[in-house]
């Protein structure tokens, strides 16, 4: 049995002896919207800050090298936990690209509530313009405090970042 065109297409007729073994379909043919690959990150390990003046890596990062450079990466990713201690009113995360950061998306204002730990999912779709190897990775820091300690994943919770390559 032939497959045949239905609609204007890029198919007008394949012989179903034709549809043997692996196929490939070209990346030319997909359309806007196609998930082209996935990849994630995790970690366990605990990051601190006692300081309101620098950023700290959170331990958390993956890398991804897009088929395109029209490509857009969509990020999606959640620390397991965020921990104040002291008299800080937040921790401030951000997500970097290598070593630009793409912006600061996650603001937790805890309000000195000591030893609270919170969730701290975040989302992004960035536009690398790359076919290179890119990863992505986050930074915290507190937003004041000098007596505050500041900590993600303080129970080994996991904190997860996934990165999926769009047809753009």
């Amino acid at each position: 049995m032939a497959l045949t065109q239905v609609a204007s297409g890029l198919i007008a007729s394949v012989s179903g002896a034709s549809l043997t073994g692996t196929q490939t379909i070209p990346r030319g043919t997909l359309p806007t919207g196609c998930i082209l690959q996935v990849v994630q990150g995790s970690t366990t390990t605990i990051g601190t800050t006692t300081t309101s003046g620098s950023w700290t890596s959170t331990n958390l990062s993956a890398s991804i090298t897009p088929l395109s450079a029209t490509s857009k990466i969509l990020i999606l990713g959640q620390h397991g936990s965020v921990r104040i201690n002291g008299s800080s009113n937040g921790v401030s995360i951000r997500l970097v690209r290598g070593s630009t950061v793409i912006t600061q998306f996650v603001t937790e204002l805890l309000y000195n509530t000591n030893g609270i730990d919170v969730m701290a999912p975040f989302q992004f779709l960035d536009s690398p313009a790359t076919t290179s190897s890119t990863t992505y990775s986050t930074e915290f820091k507190l937003l004041t405090g000098s007596s505050s300690t500041a900590q993600i994943n303080p129970n080994s919770v996991p904190a997860y970042i996934t990165l999926m390559e769009v047809a753009a």
